[in-house]
């Protein structure tokens, strides 16, 4: 049934005015339909936490742990007696952590080298485990720098945090180096 020729104009310009609002949306959604990022799911990258949060993948320096006795003592300035007893608390924890550490590295290789290959499932298929076991191990590493501060005076922690934050930006900056392109391309456009 058409419409009496009175509202033709009225109904072509809400059809105008609907093509123009809707163009520019349809346009912006992702290949699997729906609206926003993963066409209406809660979208994951490789290393996607529960809610949706990118977890940081870890540096190589994350993975190796906490510095070996000689360089803390070179780091924080080290008495005797405070290298030996962290050179035994040390000792303990990569004895103990060792089979992690490992595990990671090796689960973020394959991830890595199929990624590469252009498997990009089987790289998603790995991150929930590269995931819980960066969880596991860096709060293993967490309590042992706790009991690290406890060990060390006022000075020496702060040479020490100084030297670890100093550490990650590096690592940080190493990552931006091999990402040229940001996460976020529209927070960088001017």
């Amino acid at each position: 049934m058409m419409a009496p020729a009175r509202y033709r104009p009225r109904m072509l310009r809400f059809l105008a005015l609907l093509l123009l609002t809707a163009t520019p949306a349809l346009a912006q959604s992702r290949p699997g339909g729906g609206w926003g990022a993963g066409g209406g799911r809660r979208h994951r990258g490789m290393m996607g936490g529960p809610r949706g949060e990118r977890a940081r993948i870890p540096s190589a320096e994350d993975i190796d742990g906490p510095p070996a006795p000689a360089a803390l003592q070179q780091i924080a300035g080290l008495t005797d007696e405070q290298a030996s007893r962290y050179a035994g608390s040390y000792d303990a924890h990569m004895t103990a952590t060792r089979p992690a550490r490992d595990s990671l590295r090796a689960g973020l290789k394959a991830a890595r080298a199929a990624f590469v290959d252009g498997d990009r499932a089987a790289a998603r298929a790995s991150a929930p485990e590269i995931t819980r076991l960066w969880k596991d191990l860096s709060k293993q590493d967490e309590k042992f720098e706790k009991e690290l501060g406890k060990m060390l005076d006022k000075e020496q922690r702060k040479r020490y945090e100084q030297w670890r934050d100093d550490q990650r930006k590096a690592a940080d900056e190493r990552r931006r180096e091999r990402m040229p392109y940001p996460r976020n391309r529209a927070a960088s456009m001017p």
